[in-house]
């Protein structure tokens, strides 16, 4: 037999709820489990700004391109020419952070000296994107995942 929770009416986002030992959020749609480990005030995409969640497209790009992670978190581009020079500005040492690149154009891209990782399989006859993780609070470390299509 199911048993039947009885969540708040009215509830707000990010507010938790807690029965029989699982912990529960609100993300202004529907009630989700927290899993195990995770705080309760992890952002969902419903919490995000509207210009995370649709990305930005850059259009055309070539030479030297820099990504300012002020203005979202994914990155539309279409190479013109070779990428030589990539960098990344506006990015918060406060915040872990994953920024996707989305990169057509049969060019090649320089590999940020300061980004790890292995893009040797970048193909430019592809789609591919390239995600890249912010990390350490103090100075930004960043390491990154080729994936293409």
């Amino acid at each position: 037999m199911a048993t039947s929770i009885n969540f708040p009416d009215n509830p707000t986002i990010d507010e938790t709820y807690t029965y029989s030992g699982t912990t529960y959020i609100w993300n202004g749609v529907t009630w989700g489990i927290v899993p195990s480990g995770l705080s309760p005030n992890t952002v969902g995409i419903v919490q995000l700004k509207p210009e995370l969640k649709v990305g930005t497209d850059l259009g055309d790009v070539g030479s030297v391109v820099n990504i300012d992670c002020s203005l979202g978190i994914h990155f539309k581009m279409n190479m013109t020419s070779a990428i030589t020079s990539l960098t990344f500005s506006n990015y918060s040492t406060q915040q872990y952070k994953t920024i996707t690149l989305e990169i057509t154009g049969n060019f090649t891209i320089a590999q940020p000296a300061t980004v790890e990782g292995d893009w040797t399989a970048y193909d430019g006859t592809l789609t591919n994107q390239i995600q890249i993780y912010l990390f350490n609070v103090t100075a930004p470390v960043f390491s990154s995942a080729l994936i293409n299509w």
